[in-house]
């Protein structure tokens, strides 16, 4: 665990967290759905906007040459954190605007999907977007032993496409051994939910693509990356949007788009979201993750002996190896009342199927609440989250 005094200069640096909520100092434990912002990458978000507040590439003039220096120098700290070049790193919207391009590029081309049963709707509805007859074959999750494939039977010509870490369950799924088995032609890797936790080297992993969001790394909300391995895989890409700044040239006979990145960025992109992308890598290189995986895990494994002891309070893969998340039912109860509840002990928290309905059908619930853990997260937190389930426990099942 780090200590209390470092811990009280880390929360210093998110101003979100220095509010009461219904008269509570608020316990922000929704960070698997999205971290809280820095004061850094909020400043500069303020000084694109009072300083450099213009349009990129094509400008001539003072404002847009700062603008598109700082545009691309954010791809270029992007890039470097995940171990890609900037010439293979597309900036999007976020996760799912990446997985429509790969599934716009790839879902007709006659491949399987491998994916696990624990997907976000973005790696299942994506595909069935651009190719509705769209055939799975599922890794299924199972409580006690995690991910079972062993035994799947998996055509050559497979795609993999699959979660680093559930966002319902917070499970880290074995990726590296599941690409192994398949042996994919091309692979993907939704790294959404682990990009809070310290650097990931992208290009180790061997999958072909990878995909984020900013505003689960203390980055702000609209922006995120699509990493291609190397040039020849975001040459197979095909644009998803036609418009400006993504084209060679047009007539009114057909057009040809232009080379690299541009292809996949059509229009005015999200210049200062992509600047404040940059300084969320700024402020996590800064970071001891060593030490903050430490107190994260530590956070993460006292939670579930705590809320344990709960009654009526079922956790979901205690067995399995986790990370940030704590997923749970407490018998009895609706998990929108426990939420609303909760909210006015001023804990915030995460309630439904969290994006993810073929696992919540696998785990025989409509949907959980989930309580989700960032660096900044105290133990004291925890023991508020308990005392007021405790509370909720006795008030909705008098």
């Amino acid at each position: 665990m780090i200590g209390a005094l470092e811990l009280r200069e880390l929360r210093e640096e998110f101003p979100a967290l220095n509010q009461k909520v219904h008269g509570l100092p608020l316990a922000y434990l929704d960070n698997a759905a999205s971290s809280l912002t820095p004061r850094s990458v909020i400043a500069a978000l303020v000084h694109f906007y009072e300083h450099d507040r213009a349009n990129v590439h094509r400008g001539l003039h003072t404002l847009s040459m700062r603008a598109t220096q700082r545009y691309e120098d954010a791809r270029s700290k992007v890039a470097q954190w995940f171990g890609v070049t900037p010439e293979t790193c597309i900036f999007t919207s976020g996760t799912t605007h990446a997985m429509n391009i790969l599934a716009n590029s790839f879902a007709m081309r006659g491949h399987d999907i491998v994916v696990s049963e624990s997907e976000h709707h973005a790696n299942i509805a994506s595909w069935q977007v651009h190719n509705p007859n769209q055939s799975f074959h599922v890794i299924p999750f199972d409580e006690e032993k995690g991910y079972v494939f062993n035994t799947l039977d998996v055509p050559s010509e497979s795609l993999l496409s699959i979660q680093s870490v559930a966002n319902g369950t917070g499970a880290m799924l074995p990726f590296e051994k599941i690409y192994e088995y398949v042996s994919p032609r091309i692979s993907i890797l939704d790294m959404a939910q682990s990009v809070a936790h310290g650097p990931t080297d992208f290009y180790e992993n061997k999958f072909t693509y990878g995909t984020l969001s900013a505003h689960k790394m203390y980055g702000p909300t609209g922006i995120g990356a699509l990493l291609c391995q190397d040039e020849n895989a975001l040459n197979a890409l095909r644009p998803l949007m036609g418009g400006g700044d993504m084209i060679d040239r047009v007539s009114f006979r057909e057009t040809s788009f232009a080379k690299g990145v541009a292809r996949l960025e059509a229009g005015t992109p999200a210049i200062a979201n992509a600047i404040g992308f940059g300084a969320a890598v700024d402020f996590m290189k800064e970071l001891d993750w060593a030490k903050l995986r430490a107190h994260e895990n530590a956070l993460l494994t006292y939670a579930d002996e705590q809320l344990s002891l709960v009654p009526g309070l079922h956790i979901f893969g205690r067995s399995l190896k986790r990370q940030g998340v704590l997923s749970f039912v407490l018998e009895g109860t609706h998990t929108s009342d426990v939420a609303t509840l909760l909210d006015r002990f001023g804990i915030a928290v995460r309630t439904g199927h969290h994006c993810a309905q073929p696992l919540m059908e696998s785990l025989g619930v409509s949907g959980t609440l989930r309580a989700s853990f960032a660096f900044y997260n105290s133990i004291e937190e925890v023991d508020r989250l308990k005392k007021a389930l405790v509370k909720i426990s006795k008030m909705l099942r008098a």
